[in-house]
């Protein structure tokens, strides 16, 4: 009889909370390989769950098959983007960093990115030392402090 992995069966439930307490109270989960080589981030991964992926790379887990980028900014954001409207919202780049740093945003319908996205978004901002935009584009942090302060310029708000 297999022991069931609870990490495992958290990931395939799409349970992003339970993933993120079980690797909080048992790190020793994150390290854990399947015969095939296949670790508990490539099954996060395999199931489009980039907010659970997150979370296992925060928490130490890695992968022979992929390694964190500066794409994985774009990726979340559009994910994120994808969660509240179908496709990248239109400026999500500029208000989620808006709301990053603490500035009031407007707020159109339930847009709302929500405190653990932003705590991802502001980890993966040092991680990377910088900011995505909409064309894939990765802008480091001193351009896109001027990129940003100019969008703000144009912001009636």
């Amino acid at each position: 009889m297999a022991i069931e992995d609870p990490l495992r069966r958290a990931i395939l439930d799409h349970d992003v909370e339970r993933a993120r307490n079980l690797v909080e109270e048992r790190p020793e989960l994150v390290s854990s390989v399947e015969l095939d080589g296949s670790t508990v981030l490539d099954l996060a991964l395999a199931t489009g769950e980039l907010s659970l992926a997150l979370a296992l790379v925060w928490s130490g887990a890695t992968s022979q098959k992929w390694a964190p980028s500066n794409d994985l900014m774009h990726e979340y954001m559009g994910f994120i983007s994808a969660g509240l409207l179908a496709g990248w919202l239109g400026e999500i780049e500029f208000q989620s960093y808006a709301e990053l740093i603490g500035l009031p945003v407007p707020q159109t319908g339930d847009w709302s990115i929500g405190q653990q996205a932003l705590s991802d978004l502001s980890r993966l901002a040092r991680t990377y030392n910088g900011w995505t935009t909409v064309d894939r584009v990765f802008v480091p942090m001193d351009e896109w402090m001027v990129l940003f302060a100019q969008w703000r310029r144009q912001q009636p708000w």
